[in-house]
């Protein structure tokens, strides 16, 4: 049964939104589209862990997509959790393309000319493990066992120095047989859940998990601020700024027409900035002088009001329109 589903990650839609907003000689431009494609393929390599994990989608299995749990130091994420009757299965997932060569301390050096260094990912999946069980432990008082595996989602990914490979890791249907050979180890234990006991973990797990907030710190780490971020309302074609016509936008450069813009527009604002507005500033990113009209295409896209004494806020968040603009492409 999947208890959370994957979406989209915001941090890559962060990335996205802001790559549209800065020009395009901007000194940081080729460092945003480097991360920006890295967090992408991250997120389809995720993916294809999905594909082998739902077959394990039935009654008497739990499964997480993209989990982010509290801990005393800092909250931890994990791409993939699978609880099972007799033990709880944590996956890394790595979506590297390339050749590599795996270093003496366990890091990933990758060959061609950049030397790109990927630190460790077993001691990164270990480490997650350590402080899964210390959390189940703590607040759960869990004493399933905890297994991990670090999971290569790009079957064409070549490795040398492969005697320097520390931990579990595996590639493809090879998932499906480590998962199944844990099971039947562990299966001879004698600390085994019920299904009631499993159902419990699994909503106990499920109410830890901490919600993203929409704003990234992206833009701060790269020494980015509100400067170097365009507004306006962007033309879906070209990227220029848009002209607001009578219930319509209209591009000065490439002549398109497209009446609904400004939604793309506020998912850039959500992701940038905050999933709330208020209508002053949506006049400005918008670039919208009547701050009347801008709550009025706020208020179009679904956005819920919410009123806090003279001034009020739109949740973008919760706008139907908005979010269906959320997407990898």
């Amino acid at each position: 049964m999947i208890i959370k589903e994957r979406t989209v990650p915001q941090e890559y839609m962060h990335l996205k939104c802001l790559l549209r907003r800065i020009a395009d000689g901007h000194p940081k431009k080729a460092e945003l589209e480097t991360l920006c494609r890295h967090r992408k393929w991250g997120y389809l390599g995720e993916e294809k862990t999905d594909y082998y994990t739902r077959l394990y989608d039935d009654r008497d299995t739990y499964i997480f997509k993209a989990l982010k749990l509290p801990h005393k130091a800092a909250p931890f994420e994990i791409d993939s959790l699978l609880l099972f009757p007799e033990m709880i299965f944590l996956i890394e997932t790595k979506c590297w393309s390339g050749t590599y060569a795996i270093q003496p301390n366990g890091d990933f050096r990758r060959s061609g000319g950049d030397d790109e260094v990927e630190p460790n990912p077993a001691a990164q999946a270990f480490l997650r493990k350590e402080k899964l069980e210390q959390l189940l432990k703590d607040r759960a008082g869990c004493d399933l066992p905890v297994d991990y595996t670090v999971f290569f989602a790009n079957d064409k990914l070549q490795l040398t120095n492969t005697q320097n490979l520390a931990g579990p890791h595996c590639k493809s249907a090879q998932l499906i047989r480590k998962i199944d050979n844990l099971r039947r180890k562990y299966r001879s234990g004698k600390t085994a859940y019920t299904p009631e006991r499993l159902e419990a973990l699994a909503q106990q797990i499920n109410a830890w998990h901490i919600p993203d907030t929409y704003a990234m710190p992206a833009a701060e780490r790269l020494g980015l601020g509100r400067g170097d971020i365009q507004t306006g309302v962007q033309c879906p074609v070209c990227l220029r700024v848009m002209t607001r016509l009578p219930k319509t936008w209209r591009c000065p450069a490439c002549k398109t027409f497209a009446p609904a813009a400004h939604t793309r527009a506020l998912v850039d604002y959500m992701f940038l900035y905050s999933r709330f507005i208020t209508a002053a500033d949506a006049s400005v990113f918008l670039g919208v002088p009547d701050q009347l009209a801008a709550s009025r295409l706020v208020e179009a896209s679904g956005a819920v009001k919410i009123d806090r004494g003279e001034d009020a806020v739109y949740d973008l968040g919760a706008a139907p329109a908005v979010l269906a603009e959320i997407d990898l492409d």
